[in-house]
């Protein structure tokens, strides 16, 4: 369910992380605090799924009407879409994870705009390649919105509809795609800290990760581990960079962090690994609405490509990375 009322930044990696490699499960169990030491699950901390629903919190109006344009082009999309299914058989397969995504944008972006959006009239469906394209665009007017849209409470949906169309459209496509990055935003210093302390663990256990996985046997895995290793480290050292250039002194990694029952097979090692992007895509989406408008496009370019990372660790796809709320 979509939500509000609550403090949007919902911390799930941090200096504390405690990760849980369970002997019986190949899921991994991650636990924060947030960087004053807090569990989100303690009384005194919230999170969007535990406020209200989110509906008719666009209040303000250029918001709203950058809502209700989506709205009617995610209806557009998704009619051209299901008129060439049914006219040319093979786009079926191909188009069906952009049709169930734009089925789930819909449900949510009539929650926010307490309206039902309509397809604009189309004289006929393109074809495939077309709508391929028109379809890329889509993800980045949802990237481009969620970047500039005032209300941080409500841009953080849309910047988890990017992530899921991109995963969509790079499935039936076939190919990536990127939003444009310029650099951490210049979000409180807290939201900052936060994030910073994500990496911080991040960095350690793909290092686990790593150590557990042989570059001789498992050449593919291993090179996936170390270029999500070097990531993650690169997004750290931008987020120390910009916290020291607002004056603060970033925090520092713990000296190890508690890692039980460590990963002993490859499928348990993806599987950690995907948990661990699930994990990080949610603290990208909590920086996302704690960041002002007009300087989210990090953290919108690192929620997409925490989720794609997460899907090729083995994660089934979902229209809402980072906000499993809205599902």
């Amino acid at each position: 369910m979509l939500v509000a009322g609550s403090d949007p930044r919902r911390p799930l990696l941090s200096r504390r992380t405690v990760i849980r490699l369970g002997a019986l499960s190949t899921t991994v169990l991650l636990v924060g605090c947030d960087a004053a030491g807090r569990n989100p699950s303690e009384p005194g901390t919230t999170s969007p799924s535990s406020a209200g629903s989110i509906a008719g919190t666009a209040t303000s109006s250029p918001d709203r009407l950058t809502l209700l344009a989506l709205a009617e082009e995610t209806a557009s999309l998704r009619a051209q879409l299901g008129e060439l299914a049914r006219r040319r058989a093979e786009t079926r397969r191909s188009s069906r994870a952009l049709r169930r995504t734009h089925d789930a944008q819909l449900a949510a972006l009539q929650q926010l705009t307490g309206t039902t959006a309509s397809p604009t009239p189309s004289p006929r469906s393109p074809g495939w390649q077309r709508l391929l394209a028109a379809e890329h665009d889509h993800f980045h007017r949802l990237a481009s919105a969620a970047d500039e849209i005032e209300d941080g409470p409500v841009a953080w949906p849309i910047a988890s509809m990017a992530a899921g169309q991109a995963i969509a459209w790079e499935t039936a496509a076939g190919k990536t795609t990127t939003p444009v990055d310029t650099g951490p935003p210049a979000a409180d210093q807290d939201a900052l800290q936060e994030v910073l302390a994500a990496e911080h663990a991040a960095i350690y256990v793909y290092g686990v990760l790593g150590g557990r996985t042989s570059q001789a046997g498992q050449p593919a895995l291993f090179e996936e581990l170390l270029a999500g290793y070097l990531v993650h480290r690169g997004r750290r050292d931008a987020l120390t960079q910009m916290l020291r250039s607002q004056g603060a002194d970033p925090v520092a990694a713990e000296p190890a962090y508690d890692v039980a029952g460590p990963p002993s097979t490859p499928a348990q090692v993806r599987a950690g690994a995907a948990a661990l992007e699930e994990a990080a895509a949610q603290q990208y989406a909590a920086l996302v609405a704690a960041a002002p408008a007009g300087s989210r496009s990090w953290a919108v370019a690192a929620l997409v490509d925490a989720a794609r990372r997460a899907v090729a660790f083995g994660d089934a796809p979902t229209p809402f990375p980072g906000a499993p709320e809205l599902g």
